[in-house]
């Protein structure tokens, strides 16, 4: 007995959307108690941390399952072409974010600009994974829950410099920032 691309691709993929939705959610949590003294601001890191690091781990896996998954003669080009390109700008930014915390410690959070931008890369970065999920959602079931947005459905879009621009200098800000703020006294 086999199981299917298919099936392995929906197991991963809520896998992977459910781990990386905790991390988004202890990210929010986190960044608005950033400078406060919050009890479970350790467990938060601590969570994130280790949801990041599964969700980062079993999103290639995700994707790879995704693509065996498509059917041969009738898949969406650009539906294919939008969902990588997000997926790999999240990597990207899920990247950035592991790198400072392993580098900072959980100091990171303590500073009000840094966590800022901590945590704002890291949201970023799950909005783009969710935004990606519900591309699958309307290539599988011809629906999401973000159908109201004129988003990437119908033509592979390619991002604009602009946006690209956003994201480099958020990912940049995001590995520099916290070093030359760990430093001053």
């Amino acid at each position: 007995m086999m199981v299917s691309s298919g099936t392995l691709h929906n197991i991963s993929t809520e896998l992977t959307i459910g781990i990386l939705s905790l991390a988004g959610l202890c990210m929010a949590i986190r960044t608005v108690v950033i400078g406060r003294d919050f009890q479970f601001s350790d467990h938060l890191d601590k969570t994130i941390l280790v949801a990041v690091l599964a969700g980062l781990a079993s999103l290639p896996v995700t994707i790879f399952t995704g693509y065996s998954a498509m059917p041969g003669d009738d898949i969406d080009q650009a539906t294919l072409a939008n969902k990588l390109t997000l997926s790999m700008f999240a990597m990207g930014l899920y990247g950035a974010f592991i790198f400072n915390r392993i580098q900072q410690g959980s100091e990171i959070w303590e500073d009000r600009r840094t966590g800022m931008i901590h945590g704002g890369s890291g949201l970023l970065a799950t909005g783009l994974i969710l935004m990606t999920a519900s591309l699958g959602g309307t290539y599988n079931r011809g629906e999401s829950l973000i159908d109201f947005l004129p988003l990437m459905k119908d033509e592979a879009t390619l991002i604009p410099i602009w946006a690209s621009a956003i994201v480099m200098l958020l990912a940049i800000a995001a590995m520099v920032v916290p070093r030359f703020s760990r430093s001053q006294p």
